[in-house]
Parts: C-alpha cells; sequence; structure tokens
C-alpha cells in the first residue's frame, strides 16, 4: 500500500456481532493499538531470549457530536439502574477502521473513558477510550459517511450549585470524564491458534465520574466550601448540548444526606498581567453512583 491521508479513511461501528454500521460523529481523531510488550527471560551471561506477552487491543476515537441517541447513550456508559450495578460492563460493540479497501476491525469492544467537551466557539465533542477483545483484517465495501448537524455551542447550557437549586455561573468551557477503570485477562484454558495471546475477557473496575469547569467569575466560595473540616458534598452540575432539535442534557448530582456526593476538589485562581481571568475548578462524583449521581438523557 502506498501512502495516503486520512480523507482515504473511514470509522464506523455495530452491535457487537452485528453488520449494520453506523457512525460515531464527525471523526476527527484517534487511532487503533496493538500492545504486546514482549518478555525478557534473561540468564547470566548476558543471554535474554524474547516471548511474547497478552495481546492487549485498544483504541480511541474523538469526534463531534451528531448523534446524541447513537454511540453515546448506547454504549458510553456500563449498565445503570440495574441490580447488578456497578459490577456490570458497557454495552459492547464493534469498531472498524477502513482504508483503501482494507478494514481492521476490532471485536467485541468497550469504553473504557468516555469524555464529552463544551467550549465557547467550538462544537460539542466527545472522545472513547476502549478496549477490543481481538483484531481482525479483512477487504470490504467503504460505508458512505452521511456526516450531520454538529452540536452548537452557542446553544449549550451549563448550570451550577447545589441541590436546592442550580444558575448560570458565567461557564466558558465544561467536560466530563467518566472511567470504567477497564482491565483485559487471560488464562491458561485452551485456545484457538491464532488467539492464543488475546484475552479472554474484560472486567470493570470502579467507576470514576470527574467535572472538568472553565468561568470567568469565581465560583461562590460559601458553596464550594473547599476549606471546610467537613466538605460540602450537595454540589450540583448541569450542562446542555443541542444541534437545534435534538438534546442532551448531563446532570451530576450530589447528595447532602450522605458521605457519597459531588466535591470540588480543586479551585485554581489565576494570576496574570492582561486578559479575561479564568477560573478552572476540578470536582468528582463518589464512585459507583449509578443514576442518581450521573445521567445522560437525550430528547
Amino acid at each position: 500500500m502506498s501512502a495516503t491521508t486520512g480523507i482515504c479513511e473511514y470509522v464506523v461501528y455495530s452491535a457487537s456481532g452485528a453488520t449494520v454500521q453506523s457512525e460515531f460523529g464527525i471523526v476527527q481523531g484517534g487511532g487503533f493499538n496493538l500492545a504486546s510488550a514482549p518478555i525478557h527471560v534473561t540468564g547470566v551471561g548476558g543471554l535474554d531470549e524474547l516471548v511474547g506477552g497478552m495481546i492487549e487491543p485498544t483504541g480511541s476515537v474523538e469526534f463531534a457530536i451528531i448523534d446524541v441517541a447513537g454511540f453515546i447513550a448506547t454504549y458510553g456508559r456500563r449498565d445503570t439502574g440495574t441490580t447488578g450495578y456497578p459490577c456490570t460492563l458497557p454495552t459492547a460493540f464493534d469498531i472498524y477502521l477502513g482504508l483503501g479497501g482494507t478494514e481492521i476491525k476490532g471485536n467485541t469492544c468497550y469504553v473504557d473513558t468516555l469524555t464529552i467537551d463544551a467550549t465557547v466557539d467550538d462544537e460539542l465533542k466527545a472522545s472513547v477510550e476502549f478496549f477490543a477483545t481481538s483484531w481482525e483484517e479483512g477487504s470490504y465495501a467503504a460505508p458512505t459517511l452521511s456526516g450531520g448537524t454538529p452540536h452548537h455551542w452557542y446553544l449549550a447550557t451549563a448550570q451550577f450549585g447545589t441541590t436546592a437549586g442550580v444558575a448560570d455561573a458565567e461557564v466558558k468551557s465544561w467536560s466530563i470524564n467518566i472511567s470504567n477503570n477497564l482491565e483485559h485477562y487471560t488464562t491458561m484454558d485452551a485456545k484457538d491458534v491464532g488467539s492464543k495471546r488475546f484475552p479472554v475477557g474484560t472486567v470493570a473496575g470502579n467507576e470514576v465520574v470527574t467535572l472538568s469547569m472553565t468561568t470567568v467569575a469565581p465560583l461562590d466560595s460559601a458553596v464550594l466550601d473547599t476549606m471546610a473540616d467537613d466538605i460540602a458534598q450537595d454540589l450540583k452540575f448541569v450542562g446542555t448540548g443541542s444541534d437545534g432539535t435534538n438534546t442532551i442534557t448531563i446532570t451530576l448530582t450530589g447528595d447532602a444526606t450522605t458521605i457519597s456526593g459531588l466535591v470540588a476538589s480543586s479551585a485554581e485562581q489565576p494570576i496574570q498581567v492582561d486578559g479575561i481571568l479564568e477560573y478552572t475548578y476540578e470536582f468528582e462524583l463518589a464512585f459507583n453512583r449509578d443514576t442518581d449521581g450521573l445521567t445522560i438523557i437525550v430528547s
């Protein structure tokens, strides 16, 4: 194959084991990776022999959101609101990277981290890091990418406060990160030729949710309560994005009655010579809060 550029690529996904492919959005970056750290068997006299370690297929996709009811709503978070949560995995999907008639397919993939970013003068974006169970190569016909309407920054909103109420907070940007803390594993069970070093499964750790926010005016320090003996647990954030028709609403909610809330972990006061001051805040949600702590609603 000769050199080429990204205009010849495509990246799509399907439900795991299905053939109907869908677009993530307007894909803008990412990559597929096969990590196969060799194992060194060393000995005296400077001897070193190499054997293969477990192959860990991973990847990432960065995209402008155009279909909030698609990938994010279906695959972005583990199976919440069930009796099995948090001991569940996100819904599995397959991913396809095509270039010049050759396609790499990642089988039985799970989202490891999902990040949603909203910034003034930019479209609503998402990035996904995923774990796959295996890769395979083939030759396929390239799908027709249709694109769509981005979620415009001027239709986005951000409100902050407590569980008693939220209000506009002069937010310039916000970012939600959901990490499933996935881990590949393998065993010594019999395996097919060609797949002996691939993982046999994936498990999830704690679901970790964080929020980053930049404002052009400081937040109320009494609300943040970062220096109190007992930090405030009842903070709340509501962020939305819209394409003029469809809306995605992300809500982070603390709990004033427990120690499993949403708390401020960092508040940065800027020092600069000129220009508009921007204040940076970081927040953490208690692990494994299910839908009472984080909701992603599409309407």
